[in-house]
């Protein structure tokens, strides 16, 4: 038991490093993003109306972000954000054109990939507590 709360602990202080780390980061283009190949989170920002629009994990950044939300292919694919933006009214077609031109990212690579699913859920609370209009489920 006592070695599980000093695991716990340990968890604790790495996911607030991470947390710390990414909200310090700034927003970037698409164009201007290096996104690499490794799992992790990421952020989209609107940034014509400068809200926080969704949080996303990957196990693979670079396919999640450029090939399945960004495709510009009239698909569907298990994007959970493309099914968002066509909700709200965005054809499949212009997602592509949106993320490109009106939404700014944060990436991080995170190696643990339990941590990578905690840093998620809790950038998606401290937004919901900011009120960001998320487009998580």
């Amino acid at each position: 038991m006592f070695f599980a709360l000093l695991y716990m602990k340990e968890i604790l202080k790495k996911i607030q490093e991470i947390v710390t780390e990414i909200l310090d980061n700034k927003f970037k283009s698409l164009a201007d993003l290096e996104i690499p190949k490794k799992q992790g989170v990421y952020i989209v920002k609107d940034k014509i109306k400068n809200k926080i629009i969704y949080v996303g994990k990957s196990k693979n950044l670079y396919n999640r972000i450029l090939i399945q939300h960004n495709s510009k292919k009239n698909i569907l694919g298990q994007s959970n954000l493309r099914k968002k933006l066509k909700e709200l009214g965005i054809e499949y077609d212009k997602i592509s054109n949106y993320l490109e031109n009106s939404c700014l990212f944060i990436v991080q690579d995170i190696e643990n990939f339990d941590i990578n699913g905690l840093v998620e859920e809790l950038l998606i609370a401290v937004f919901r507590k900011q009120g960001e209009p998320l487009l998580n489920s």
